[in-house]
């Protein structure tokens, strides 16, 4: 996907242009800061396995949310760890990410 630009206003255009960019393939992971129809959409791009890292606030999934999609799912608080702890986004943000398969 790198170098293509999806839209970040219609949910729906961008779980399209996903969808046709991967084709049968899917991630290993997602970095969301998006809200609503995103997280479902960045959920439905993941693989088998898949991880779903949340930095957005705004309708974040519930533990049995992101279990009935089947995705491994975190939110990171970024605005109560960054400012005390500049390193721990990305070390966290990675970690996490690296967990996908």
């Amino acid at each position: 996907l790198a170098g293509r630009t999806l839209s970040s206003r219609d949910g729906g255009a961008f779980a399209l242009g996903a969808s046709r960019l991967l084709g049968a393939g899917r991630l290993h992971s997602v970095l969301n800061s998006l809200s609503a129809d995103f997280i479902a959409a960045s959920s439905a791009a993941l693989g088998e396995r898949g991880r779903l890292e949340e930095i957005g606030k705004r309708g974040v999934w519930s533990d049995g949310r992101a279990a009935a999609a089947g995705v491994a799912y975190a939110v990171l608080d970024m605005a109560t760890e960054v400012p005390s702890r500049p390193g721990w986004f990305l070390r966290r943000g990675v970690q996490g990410l690296g967990k996908g398969t």
